[in-house]
């Protein structure tokens, strides 16, 4: 008898370390108290709570897939300890013996009597800490058939709210996608700018430098959308003393793709307006009939660029590090004035620029 008794110790053993490894987890229904200062024990026998007993132990089974949660038996409860567990009258020596038995949580009821009415309250510990994890609404009814019929219900939720939590905490894509919309903001700094080879609205000749700051809403789909302002800045449009200013605003839309290790893969496009100007000397020919030669002077002109654009875009990043590819293809309308002449015209030529940033990025 003694060897069957060491034999069984060891099976329960050697099962719970193998459940630890696979990361099940074990809960321990252990069997419901009466609140005896309450008067509770006068209408209500051990039975009974046994009743409530098994009527939570079923909606556990119910609730908790198998594949991760064992619910613990009547007669394991029992045979690890379940004779101490009745005895204990507050939820620290139901913590402490419920770790004895190899439980990770432990799920009690309490029966109290207000009045003429039943109260039973449900609580679910973890073993290891001995922390309040999840609890269902106070239940109140004059018999304990309906207070078990009701107790079903409020238990049920109970469950399925904290396994949701579990599954969250243990999932980080999941706990961001809790159906809240999130914001986001970042700023970044082009690394190249480079326009189109044959044409373009920033000339090679133009060394810019350029910042973008962008912020939007995330969806929990992983959908986001926002705008995205940028402003750039150089010399060299046509001579060394020539001042270039250019901004752009843009609305953009695209999907995050989340990757182990805190990677994650933007995808999107965006729409919005860009505006060049440029200011400096110009070469200008004027032709004296008097003379009847030609002058060159140098004269004052101003240059302005309207373009609307379109592109795609695919941003990478690593926790809060961003790098992007952003195009921009556009139809720009161009407009100069020499200061000498008095005089204005202009021109439309389709643009596409390349650039390269790399920043920062932050979810809140």
């Amino acid at each position: 008898m003694r060897m069957t008794s060491i034999i069984k110790t060891f099976a329960w053993i050697a099962l719970l370390a193998w459940t630890a490894a696979a990361g099940i987890k074990y809960v321990a229904i252990v069997e419901s108290d009466i609140d005896e200062g309450s008067g509770a024990s006068e209408k209500v026998s051990r039975a009974d709570m046994r009743l409530v007993t098994a009527e939570l132990r079923r909606e556990a089974v119910k609730n908790l897939p198998p594949k991760k949660y064992v619910i613990m038996t009547s007669e394991t409860v029992m045979a690890q300890g379940g004779a101490v567990l009745e005895e204990c009258a507050d939820e620290n020596c139901v913590i402490t013996l419920g770790s004895k038995i190899g439980a990770d949580y432990i799920v009690r009821g309490t029966v109290s009597k207000l009045g003429a009415k039943f109260t039973l309250q449900v609580e679910m510990y973890e073993t290891e800490n001995g922390n309040l994890v999840a609890s269902c609404d106070p239940v109140r009814s004059a018999s304990i058939e309906d207070l078990v019929e009701k107790a079903a219900v409020v238990c049920a939720e109970m469950f399925k709210t904290w396994l949701a939590t579990q599954e969250s905490e243990a999932d980080p894509k999941k706990a961001g996608e809790s159906g809240k919309t999130r914001q986001y903001t970042g700023v970044n700094y082009t690394l190249v700018n480079s326009p189109e080879i044959k044409s373009s609205i920033l000339p090679p000749s133009v060394s810019y430098e350029w910042i973008n700051v962008e912020a939007g809403w995330l969806k929990s789909s992983g959908l986001f959308y926002g705008i995205d302002l940028g402003v750039g800045f150089g010399t060299g449009y046509n001579r060394e003393d020539e001042l270039a200013l250019a901004i752009d605003a843009g609305i953009d839309v695209g999907y995050i793709y989340r990757l182990p290790y805190g990677f994650a893969l933007s995808p999107g496009g965006s729409i919005g307006y860009r505006l060049q100007y440029s200011a400096g000397k110009e070469v200008v020919v004027y032709h004296d009939t008097y003379y009847d030669k030609d002058n060159e002077r140098d004269e004052d002109c101003e240059e302005i660029n309207n373009m609307f654009y379109f592109g795609p875009f695919v941003k990478a990043r690593w926790y809060f590090i961003e790098v992007s590819y952003r195009g921009i293809v556009g139809r720009s309308e161009t407009a100069k004035h020499i200061m000498g002449e008095e005089t204005r015209h202009g021109e439309s030529r389709w643009y596409w620029i390349n650039k390269v940033n790399v920043g920062l990025y932050v979810e809140f």
